[in-house]
This record gives C-alpha cells, structure tokens and sequence, in this order.
C-alpha cells in the first residue's frame, strides 16, 4: 500500500499559513497603534490571522517545523505564530523554545507578549501556574506580563514578588509590576509604588508616578513632570496621562513651558489635545497653517470637538506632500501620514460657527463632557486612537475602574 506524506504534500499551504498569519499579526499590530483605524478593521484582521491558526492547528507537528524555521529570521511577528502554536502544544519543550526565540530582543519579545494575551484562557492559566511558581527571573516576569495583558489580578503573588529582594532588582520585572499596579487598581500596593518612586533608575521612578497617578495620587504629578518635558521613550505615555490630570491652570503653565523647549511643538499639540480645553483653539488654527503641523493640529482639533474633518468637508483636496518637509521636522507620532491635511480656513471658520457651543476652561472630549457613557461609547464605535484616549479617561474616572486593554485581540478559540 502506497504510504503518502502528507506534509510534503501539504507543506506549502502549511508554510503559507504560517507567514500569512505572521503578516498579518503585524499589519495588526500597526493598526492598533494608529489614530485611523476602526475596531471593525481590526476584528477582521484578527479573523484572519484566527483562520490561519486554526489551519495550522491542523497539522500541528508539520506547522511547528515551519514555524520555527520562520522563526530563525528573529521578526516579531514569525515569533508570535511560533509561541501560539507551542501555547497551544502545552508542550514545555516547545514553550521554552518560543520564548528563547522572543528573547531576542524587544521587537520579538513583543512576539510572545501578543501571544499570552491572545491564546485561550486554559492555556495560559496553565503556564502561568508554573511560571509563578518557578525560581526564574524570566519566568516571573512573563506571568506578570500575561496579567498585564489580560488584565488578570495575580493577587497575592504580586504582593510577594515586591517583598522578595532578588526579584525586585530586575529592572525590566520591576517596572512590569508597577505597571500592572496602576492597570489593575491594585490600592493595597501604594505604598510599593511610592517606595518605587525613590529609586535610581529611572524607568521604575516613572512607572511607580504613572500607577499612582492612575490610582488618583495627585502628589505624583510633580514627579512625571521631568517625563513631559524631554524627549524620552516614557514622553508620549506621561503627556496622555498628565494633561487629564492636571488642574486647567497649572495645565497651562506646562504647556508653556512645553512650548519653549526645542523640537517640542509636535508634543504641545498632543498635550493640547489631551487637555481638551478649547482656549487652545485659535492657536490650533494657526498651526493649520504650518505644512509641519497642520495633520496634527487637525487631529488635535477633532480630538477636543468632536468634528469630523473629512466628513464636514473640512480638508484640502490636494493636501502637501511630506518632500516638501524636512524629515527631521516630520512630528515622530505613529500614523502620522494616514491623518486628514485640514483646510485651515475652513475649519477656522467652521469653528465660527461652533465655538458659541464650548466653554473655555472646560474639558472636552471629542465635542462631549467626560462621563463614564461617553466614554464607553468611543471605546466600543470611535477610530482606534479616539478608543486609546477614551479607554485613559475610562479609567482615570474613579479609582475603581481598570484600565481597559484596547490593544488585545479576540481570543484565539482554535479548530471547532
């Protein structure tokens, strides 16, 4: 009897699985992290990338050998097809693999953090298990990591990781736990992240200010103020959260402050859309004008009133190119290139005829008081950077609230 095998005959729509779903995760992890995208945009791609797995769950032995070649070119997203299939294998051999692989460096750690954020709840559970429970630095920080994804209290271990010496001198680890405290609402830990707060490094001194400040601790707001002002990896993340924090008028004082420092213009934009305040208004306009920062300024006019640029008619026709800007001018924010070239004129007088509307000193929200159902309402229907600002406001409402992931995927449910 003629014995066929089935992964040479199958093995390029195996290899073909894996690099779609690999492709695919990664023009989704783009998406997620850009103001224009819908949630039905990413759904889909979600799907996809969903109907992938599952074809590769088919033949799980044959796809794992694909995936770990692909793996080999150390891409994020070749890691996130991999720790998919060893999550789901439950095999700790494979596990261990995946994650040598996602050790990479940042980009393919980010890889496997996708992972344990997409893979059912079983499966995870079970490896958490065993991560708590090991000795090993790396194995802590990925349960606290898959927490912080899924937003899961890991209750009392992480009481315990902060009392243990060794474990807390792992900077990486360390922060993730101060993280997760202020995603979490973890109260019981403030004195934890005001312990945090007068340590030398400086990552954990901001992650410390940031989970306190998202526990309502005001007093953290002079201690993020270093983070606003320069240019760092933490700049963005501290600008979103402390211009809903800050009282209207010592708001202004920093962005005038903001404002004098150099290559800051970009940034005071975005602060002024995170405030809300529409006496920033005028002064947007003016930024219209500026080729440089008209497409932010639009996004920031929209963010604060609600209006719809493209719907209302409100942008150029034939908006400027990037050539014509030098590159070291072009603002570093993600998306940048897909926003609406805003007509300046046009929206300035549009504004005419909406300003009677709003009152300066005042925050707004795309047009609207911040309330628990106005937010909830763009988390679930608003374009993917109005749901990242609104899941922010969502949970700096009280000091119960979680902080909703609004970057985590449907829940991979495998082959039915």
């Amino acid at each position: 009897m003629l014995t066929l095998d089935k992964t040479k005959i199958f093995g390029h729509l195996i290899e073909k699985h894996v690099n779609e779903a690999a492709f695919l995760w990664l023009l989704r992890s783009q998406a997620v992290v850009q103001p224009h995208h819908g949630p039905t945009y990413i759904r889909k791609l979600e799907q996809r990338i969903n109907n992938h797995l599952t074809g590769l769950s088919l033949n799980p032995e044959a796809a794992w050998e694909f995936a770990v070649e692909a793996a080999n070119f150390n891409e994020s997203g070749e890691v996130f097809v991999l720790a998919m299939l060893a999550l789901m294998s439950g095999n700790n051999e494979k596990i261990n693999s995946a994650i040598e692989f996602a050790s990479h460096d940042k980009e393919t750690f980010k890889g496997l953090v996708s992972a344990l954020g997409w893979a059912p709840d079983a499966y995870v559970n079970v490896m958490l298990r065993q991560w708590i429970e090991s000795n090993d630095v790396l194995h802590k920080h990925l349960a606290v990591v898959a927490c912080s994804v899924r937003r899961m209290d890991p209750q009392l271990f992480l009481n315990h990781l902060f009392n243990d010496s060794q474990h807390v001198k792992n900077i990486p680890l360390m922060c993730r736990m101060l993280r997760l405290v202020g995603e979490l609402k973890r109260h019981d830990l403030l004195h934890e992240l005001k312990k945090a707060q007068r340590h030398n490094h400086k990552d954990v001194v901001f992650w410390a200010h940031w989970s306190a400040l998202m526990l309502g601790d005001q007093s953290s707001l002079s201690g993020l103020e270093t983070y606003v002002m320069a240019p760092g990896p933490f700049q963005s993340r501290a600008i979103s959260v402390v211009f809903r924090c800050l009282a209207q008028s010592q708001s202004w004082e920093w962005i005038n402050k903001l404002i004098k420092q150099p290559g800051q213009m970009a940034n005071t934009i975005i602060a002024l859309s995170v405030l809300g305040d529409p006496h920033g208004i005028n002064w947007l306009l003016a930024r219209m004008e500026e080729p440089v920062h008209a497409k932010i300024s639009g996004y920031a006019f929209n963010m604060i009133t609600g209006v719809d640029l493209a719907e209302k008619k409100l942008v150029l026709t034939q908006a400027p190119t990037d050539d014509d800007i030098e590159e070291d001018e072009i603002p570093v924010i993600t998306g940048y290139e897909n926003l609406p070239a805003p007509d300046a004129k046009k929206v300035s007088e549009y504004w005419q005829q909406i300003r009677h509307a709003f009152v300066s000193g005042q925050r707004y929200f795309l047009g609207k008081s911040i309330n628990k159902n106005n937010v909830e309402q763009v988390m679930n229907q608003g374009a993917q950077g109005q749901r990242l600002a609104a899941a922010l406001e969502y949970a700096l409402l009280d000091g119960t609230h979680a902080y909703p992931n609004l970057k985590s995927a449907l829940r991979f449910t495998g082959n039915k």
